[in-house]
């Protein structure tokens, strides 16, 4: 693992993240993540995609580009009890940690739940 410096845009100032650089074409990425850090990928295996196995990691946001940098997609990568799996093309992936900015549907309903509950007493 290293560190670089990236510019989101030409004018900003360099950001520090950390780097990995792999020719790994199926990577585990609970052994090469930060917890709770940004990391970027470099994934120079020479095939069409990677494999990227989130199992057993922290939930990530996935922001993916090519050979020149351009921007080509997002992904979430949310873990359940089977683990998570993505196939990439890109060969520059920024994981950034996924944090929740709205309430699940479930949390949701079993609030609105208990209140229901809660009325009735």
């Amino acid at each position: 693992m290293n560190q670089t410096t990236i510019k989101l845009k030409k004018d900003d100032q360099p950001l520090k993240v950390d780097s990995c650089s792999t020719g790994v074409r199926n990577l585990l990425i609970k052994d090469i993540s930060v917890k709770g850090k940004i990391l970027l990928l470099y994934l120079d295996h020479g095939s069409h995609h990677a494999l990227l196995d989130f199992t057993g990691a922290a939930d990530f946001q996935l922001l993916s580009f090519d050979d020149e940098g351009k921007f080509i997609g997002a992904s979430l990568a949310i873990n359940n009890a089977y683990g998570f799996m993505i196939q990439s093309q890109a060969h520059f992936v920024f994981l950034l940690p996924y944090k929740k900015r709205i309430l699940d549907l479930v949390d949701i309903i079993n609030q609105e739940e208990m209140l229901h509950l809660k009325n009735l007493r």
